[in-house]
C-alpha cells in the first residue's frame, strides 16, 4: 500500500511539473528625440519561455516648436510600422491630439504564418531571457 501512495505522489509531482508557465516583461523607455519627448512601453507575454503575445505603445509629446508639423511626423512615423499592418496575428492603431501623437500595435504569435521580427525587437524564437537582454542593452528598464 505503500509503494501504491508514493507512487501516486511521485506521479503527481511529475505531472505538475508540465503545467504551462506564463511570464510577462514591461519594458518602458524614455528619451528627448529632437526636443520631442517619446515614451515606449514594450510589453510581452511568454509561455513556457516562447514568446506568445507583444505590445507596443509609444507616445510622442510634440515641443511647441514643433506642433505644426505633427501632422507630417504621424506620417512618417505610420509608414516606419507600414510592414505590419496587414499581417495576420497584428492590431495596429494610433492616435493624434493636438501636440502629441499614440501608436499602439499588438502581436499574437499565436497566429502569425510567417516568421516575423514584431516591432524590430523580437522575433517569433525569442525568449524571456533574449528579450531582457535585447531591451537593457537598448536602454529600456524592465521589470
Amino acid at each position: 500500500m505503500k509503494k501504491i501512495i508514493y507512487i501516486l505522489f511521485i506521479g503527481l509531482l511529475l505531472s505538475g511539473c508540465n503545467k504551462q508557465t506564463d511570464k510577462t516583461l514591461v519594458c518602458n523607455k524614455n528619451e528627448k528625440l529632437n526636443e520631442n519627448d517619446v515614451f515606449q512601453k514594450i510589453e510581452s507575454t511568454y509561455i513556457d519561455n516562447k514568446i506568445a503575445f507583444a505590445n507596443l505603445d509609444i507616445k510622442i509629446v510634440v515641443s511647441d516648436r514643433y506642433v505644426e508639423y505633427i501632422n507630417v511626423l504621424e506620417q512618417q512615423l505610420l509608414e516606419s510600422y507600414n510592414e505590419f499592418r496587414d499581417k495576420d496575428g497584428v492590431t495596429f492603431s494610433s492616435i493624434k491630439g493636438d501636440s502629441d501623437i499614440k501608436v499602439l500595435i499588438g502581436v499574437d504569435f499565436s497566429k502569425i504564418n510567417a516568421p516575423i521580427e514584431a516591432l524590430g525587437l523580437i522575433n517569433d524564437q525569442s525568449t524571456y531571457d533574449d528579450a531582457y537582454k535585447t531591451f537593457t542593452e537598448m536602454g529600456y528598464s524592465c521589470k
